[in-house]
């Protein structure tokens, strides 16, 4: 195409140019075309980035290629049955993941309705924030009252049957500062009763009708927390037996007690963790018993626990229980790759 331009008639000039083209510019993406890749090439590459995994995981821990299959490597933190190929885990909910794993692993059992026959665990953990649930009988006159209570339907059970070691861990409000939980906890603050005192726990302080406003209030459950592992180092005598000891913790340090023997810390359970999920672990890892029994309706405790618990694995049993029905074998999940 071309475009003339005819100058006066009286000069008689005429011009030829030629029209330029000018492309509009968008913001469009221009198509990518993506070669398909073959079944081959995948599996290659797959089977390449595990052998890559394999030996980190042996330069890690000091092996060598040759006595590789002499020991158990988990080459991932977390049981492949629960993370893709990369090592991430499966979008799920918690609460699914274990059943997940159970599904795949069908001779796993890796979730059992009850404990195994004569197994007696020597360690026992419960999860103070779950006992404190439990409402006080309409009865009772004082707080002393309510501790005898919780004793005698959650640790009174496991020292009869004759463990060894019971802990009851609490939550340690406000120990690591400005932490995104926080913003959680104000969000649940303006749901709290407006017309609530907070008041001071003593063994004679009358219980309080309105429970559900007391646990509402954040620092009364401070207060409340900590009077109840006071009050617990107290009055456990009348439970523990000879060689039994029982673990509990005021905010961030541990104390534990043994049958006429009188409160300890213990240095080593110390910690600032604000949650007592955390803490969970930071007892069982420090204790030498071979048989543990966490209790905690909480499935953080469980997800918590997975990479943890890797390092010893070969040494101890341990089994989480959600519920009363249905118990975790956190070794089986770990011996499953």
């Amino acid at each position: 195409m071309t475009c003339t331009l005819k100058a006066n008639s009286s000069i008689g000039l005429v011009l030829k140019l030629p029209l330029e083209k000018k492309r509009l510019c968008t913001f469009t993406v221009s198509k990518v075309e993506k070669k398909r890749e073959k079944q081959i090439d995948r599996e290659r590459k797959l089977s390449q980035r595990y052998m890559k995994r394999q030996i980190t995981w042996l330069a890690h821990h000091g092996y060598n290629e040759a006595n590789y299959d002499m020991v158990y490597g988990q080459i991932s933190l977390i049981p492949r049955a629960l993370v893709d190929n990369e090592g991430f885990p499966y979008k799920s909910t918690k609460c699914s993941t274990t059943h997940y794993l159970q599904k795949r692993y069908k001779t796993a059992n890796v979730i059992i309705d009850t404990l195994p026959p004569q197994w007696t665990p020597d360690m026992v953990i419960l999860e103070g924030m779950f006992m404190i649930q439990t409402p006080p009988i309409a009865t009772m006159s004082n707080m002393h009252e309510y501790v005898k209570l919780l004793l005698n339907k959650y640790v009174k059970p496991h020292l009869k049957v004759g463990a060894k070691e019971v802990h009851v861990v609490f939550d340690n409000p406000d120990g690591l500062l400005e932490t995104p939980k926080e913003i959680e906890h104000c969000r649940r603050d303006k749901g709290t009763d407006s017309q609530h005192v907070c008041i001071a726990f003593t063994s004679s302080t009358p219980v309080l009708h309105k429970w559900r406003s007391l646990l509402g209030c954040r620092d009364c459950k401070k207060k409340l927390t900590s009077f109840i592992a006071s009050e617990m180092l107290k009055i456990c005598h009348d439970f523990l037996k000879e060689g039994q000891k029982l673990f509990t913790n005021v905010r961030e340090t541990a104390y534990s007690v043994i049958a006429f023997g009188t409160p300890e810390p213990e240095p080593n359970l110390r910690t600032n963790a604000d949650e007592g999920d955390l803490r969970v672990w930071l007892h069982s890892k420090q204790s030498t018993a071979n048989k543990k029994l966490i209790f905690s309706p909480d499935t953080d405790v469980y997800h918590i626990g997975l990479p943890i618990c890797t390092v010893e694995v070969n040494t101890t049993t341990i089994l989480l229980c959600p519920t009363q029905q249905e118990y975790y074998r956190i070794t089986k999940i770990l011996k499953h790759e």
